[in-house]
């Protein structure tokens, strides 16, 4: 084999070893490294929402079917109280309407969307 032969191997094999490392990672997934349920959708709250009250938002969203389990608010690195709620449905559709009219109707809550 000549030089070009045993170059063209080796651009072969790394290209084969990178798209490997691709599929083994999920770097590039279509359904945003939420592939399947429960989905975590995040809920972000208006600067100085006290974590009660936004507990209190969360418990009255979680009788909605789509809600597996809501966690509890907590304050991030940059200082926003945050929450997750898991769910059995991704993205917004028919099913998961409901929720995010819930979430996004209270006057405590600045965004909730699942993660891209």
């Amino acid at each position: 084999m000549g030089r070009m032969g045993w170059i063209t191997g080796l651009v072969v094999a790394f290209l084969l070893l990178v798209g490997f490392a691709i599929l083994v990672t999920g770097f590039g997934s279509i359904c945003g490294g939420q592939c399947s349920a429960p989905y975590e959708l995040d809920v972000q709250f208006h600067l100085g929402t006290p974590p009660t009250e936004a507990s209190a938002v969360l418990q009255s969203c979680r009788h909605f079917p789509t809600v597996i389990g809501v966690a509890s608010p907590r304050v991030n690195s940059w200082g926003l109280l945050v929450a997750k709620v898991e769910t059995r449905d991704f993205l917004r559709s028919a099913k998961t309407q409901p929720l995010l009219a819930c979430l996004e109707g209270s006057p405590s809550v600045v965004s909730a969307a699942w993660p891209d």
